[in-house]
């Protein structure tokens, strides 16, 4: 008989956010870049900064400046977080900011975010993301991957 419930949960949120909270650094940078490639922006250049991955872009289609702020820590998006992303954007000379976490985002945050034309997918939105563009597969497939290579020579 099929198993539904061993189906659904293969792709829930929370294994895929697990998941993307144990890529290494050089596998999250590739699925960052993926990740903006389908939403049609160009990187123009990256860094870790604190907890945040950040990245400032150009919108494909209209050419707008765009500073993502990538966050895969355990931590609550704060509204503090939304400003030094609001300050980073005006260093940066650009309109709008996105803001991609594996957390939640507190609602104090999401409101300084819409008032700011910063565009927000926390927890739940981002799986929701990453099943749109098949890339939790790939989140998933990597994390095993590593955790059968540690079975196979040994480790624990």
């Amino acid at each position: 008989m099929v198993e539904i419930d061993k189906i659904i949960s293969e792709r829930s949120d929370e294994r895929i956010l697990k998941s993307l909270k144990y890529n290494t650094d050089q596998e999250f940078a590739k699925l960052v870049e993926s990740i903006l490639g389908y939403l049609e922006l160009k990187l123009l250049r990256s860094r870790p900064k604190g907890a945040f991955y950040v990245a400032e872009c150009i919108h494909r289609t209209d050419g707008k400046k765009c500073v993502v702020f990538f966050s895969r820590s355990d931590e609550v998006v704060s509204k503090s977080d939304m400003e030094s992303l609001l300050s980073y954007m005006t260093r940066a000379e650009s309109p709008n900011g996105l803001v991609l976490a594996t957390s939640l985002i507190a609602s104090d945050a999401a409101s300084f975010a819409e008032v700011n034309n910063i565009g927000i997918a926390g927890g739940t939105k981002l799986s929701a993301l990453l099943r749109r563009f098949d890339l939790d597969k790939e989140v998933m497939r990597s994390v095993e991957a590593r955790k059968w290579l540690k079975i196979i020579s040994g480790g624990s």
